[in-house]
């Protein structure tokens, strides 16, 4: 998951951990992390492991992106860096 660059890398890292603390289909008994993986531009790469209770784990994959997109949403501060969707003209 990409955050902007010029976001606090520890808050969007704590927002990421909350939201996934926060979904009753992930263990809170399991450690849960959130690492940066890299950097580029504006875009500051993170990733995110978690342990699922039940077999549903694409399932919780996806209400967890929507939790995650939610929360960054709501926060005036933190902002994700979702790809932009362009169209190539032919010539």
């Amino acid at each position: 998951m990409d955050i902007r660059a010029e976001n606090s890398v520890e808050e969007a890292r704590a927002l990421l951990l909350e939201t996934m603390d926060d979904s009753d289909k992930v263990l809170t008994d399991q450690e849960l992390a959130v690492y940066v993986t890299g950097g580029k531009g504006k875009l500051v790469s993170t990733v995110g492991y978690w342990w699922v209770k039940c077999p549903d784990w694409f399932g919780t994959w996806g209400a967890l992106w929507v939790a995650v997109t939610n929360a960054f949403a709501g926060n005036r501060i933190l902002g994700l860096a979702l790809p932009r969707m362009g169209s190539v003209r032919p010539d």
